[in-house]
């Protein structure tokens, strides 16, 4: 999840201290990561709630319109809305995240075979170099997008 602000407004330029500020208002969707990112981390900051169901375009929409000074959001979203509203919105510290969250598989609660066995074919395919290329391949269309994990090891 990063901040995304609009590309005129430098309060934020690699300072994301800066939106934990009563002058500064941030985008919500109700009860949704955003809501406890902004509560947690920034929270001086005025909300302005959206409806749950309301989308990242909409809460970045709102940055643009200057309903609000910044909105979190993935950076695949982030940058597919600059893109198509070149010149409205930036990073406001781009490669710095605001809150990194993982991904996650549900399984049953007693299925730990299962779930071992998800383990471990992450762990070969991650292992294998896969990943790697996987991102490698995206990277450049979308940047900073994928954080690549730190392995607990190096080989010579």
């Amino acid at each position: 999840m990063e901040a995304f602000v609009r590309a005129d407004d430098n309060r934020f330029n690699k300072n994301l201290a800066a939106l934990n500020s009563p002058d500064v208002t941030i985008v919500i969707v109700d009860n949704d990561n955003a809501d406890y990112v902004a509560q947690a981390l920034f929270p001086k900051a005025k909300r302005v709630a959206l409806p749950l169901g309301a989308s990242d375009n909409d809460m970045l929409m709102h940055v643009k319109t200057k309903k609000a000074d910044a909105a979190f959001t993935a950076p695949i979203l982030g940058t597919r809305f600059m893109k198509a509203n070149p010149n409205t919105l930036k990073q406001a510290d781009p490669g710095h995240f605001v809150r990194v969250f993982g991904n996650t598989y549900v399984v049953g609660g007693d299925d730990f075979k299962l779930l071992h066995f998800i383990n471990t074919v992450l762990a070969e395919i991650e292992n294998s170099g896969f990943i790697d290329q996987l991102m490698q391949k995206y990277q450049a269309e979308y940047p900073d997008m994928f954080i690549p994990k730190q392995k607990p090891y190096q080989t010579p």
